[in-house]
């Protein structure tokens, strides 16, 4: 497979699973807010963190749907391969924590995917090294590639994408989830 098809390939997987799991998280930020409170208190970052985790959950979920778009679209490749290897690198260190200490007892779910489905900090964890070791050769495919294309290609998709993936958030914080996860959602009898 040559250097395009790798990149593509890197990106489309990668891109996807960032939309999966920014778009479960999404559609109930308000159950991210919650786990996002467990993490911060369980590492001692009471005060502002868990105040305002309504806000830190609308910004992960509308980043990680964000990163996952411009993946999937290749948008800005570069940037966008280096800021899904640091956020990659970020999630793999908090479920190596979970996985191998204490705080992994505290806490029962990472919240990886919101309440879609329930992963446990061990599988968390191997799995964020495969996306990690992903995101590494996403990096690799896109190296000799310009940091932001010479045409300006992609500005205005790219802001199409971050005004979609802040609105999903944004809208189910203020109105009722367009789809709920919950064993008791609207309909359930």
């Amino acid at each position: 497979m040559n250097e395009r098809g790798k990149t593509i390939y890197h990106s489309l997987f990668l891109g996807s699973i960032f939309l999966i799991s920014g778009w479960f998280k999404g559609v109930d930020p308000y159950g991210t807010s919650l786990q996002m409170e467990e993490y911060f208190r369980v590492w001692g970052m009471d005060g502002a963190w868990c105040k305002y985790s309504m806000v830190w959950a609308i910004v992960l979920c509308a980043g990680e749907l964000f990163l996952g778009l411009l993946l999937v679209f290749g948008i800005f490749r570069k940037p966008a391969a280096w800021a899904a290897c640091l956020l990659m690198a970020f999630f793999t260190i908090i479920t190596g924590d979970l996985a191998f200490t204490a705080a992994g007892t505290t806490i029962q779910d990472c919240g990886c995917f919101g309440e879609a489905f329930k992963i446990s900090h061990e599988a968390t964890f191997f799995k964020n090294l495969l996306l990690l070791a992903l995101a590494i050769g996403n990096i690799l495919a896109v190296r000799h590639e310009r940091l932001f294309p010479k045409h300006g290609f992609g500005k205005w998709t790219a802001l199409a994408c971050l005004i979609f993936a802040t609105a999903i958030p944004v809208h189910s914080a203020l109105f009722l989830p367009p789809v709920d996860f919950l064993p008791y959602n609207r309909g359930t009898n």
